[in-house]
């Protein structure tokens, strides 16, 4: 399968992935995270080329060495949706309540579309539009290798928070069902945090899927 998984790669238990076209050696760097630079490695090691830095959000923990990465390879192009500029121009103020300086990010070369693939060399990659843990959210769908990169959309056995600002739960909960849910049952999940699933997984034991839940959670909110 053409993603390479690191898990855990920062303080903040964040998973970082390479989709990568075995044949062009063409990749693309997904969510990029705190200490992420010794993934650079990876990059070298396997002679590959970067040719995106894509985001599935704009957390600060998530875009934290968009920079870093373009340094490194200038004619990479940094993609997230715009629904989530804002919160990646924070991205300097946020880290320094953490008492951390990463390099600011720079603006997207290109949105994020939904329904418009991103061609990772010969690899296909759908843009799903998962807004709800922030307004700009979006998971990536490899339909050939069946596996979907969420960020923290959905989890193993949870999803993400919907109390940040710009978050919500209705349209969480609606996006895990028009975007995720549809896929096939044996669809393997890589979210932003925590360790793999299936789509058939989630399906069955994520209490967020069950209806009496989400009627007690919604009652709450």
């Amino acid at each position: 399968m053409p993603i390479r998984s690191f898990e855990g790669v920062s303080p903040l238990d964040n998973n970082v992935y390479f989709i990568y076209d075995e044949a062009t050696r063409l990749t693309a760097i997904v969510d990029p995270t705190i200490f992420s630079e010794k993934l650079w490695r990876f990059v070298e090691d396997e002679g590959l080329v970067l040719q995106y830095i894509i985001n599935t959000h704009g957390h600060f923990d998530h875009v934290y060495n968009n920079g870093w990465f373009k340094k490194q390879a200038p004619d990479a192009k940094l993609l997230y949706h715009p629904e989530d500029e804002e919160i990646v121009a924070s991205l300097l103020v946020t880290a320094a309540r953490w008492d951390m300086k990463p390099d600011p990010s720079p603006p997207a070369d290109a949105p994020l579309q939904p329904g418009v693939n991103v061609m990772v060399g010969n690899v296909e990659v759908q843009v799903r539009f998962t807004p709800g843990h922030t307004p700009g959210g979006c998971s990536f769908y490899l339909p050939v290798e069946r596996a979907v990169i969420t960020g923290d959309t959905l989890f193993c056995n949870s999803i993400g928070r919907w109390d940040f600002p710009g978050g919500s739960l209705p349209s969480l909960l609606q996006s895990i069902d028009g975007q995720l849910m549809p896929l096939p049952d044996d669809t393997s999940v890589h979210p932003g945090h925590g360790q793999a699933t299936t789509i058939g997984e989630e399906r069955e034991n994520n209490p967020f899927m069950h209806a009496a839940y989400r009627r007690q959670l919604i009652a709450e909110a």
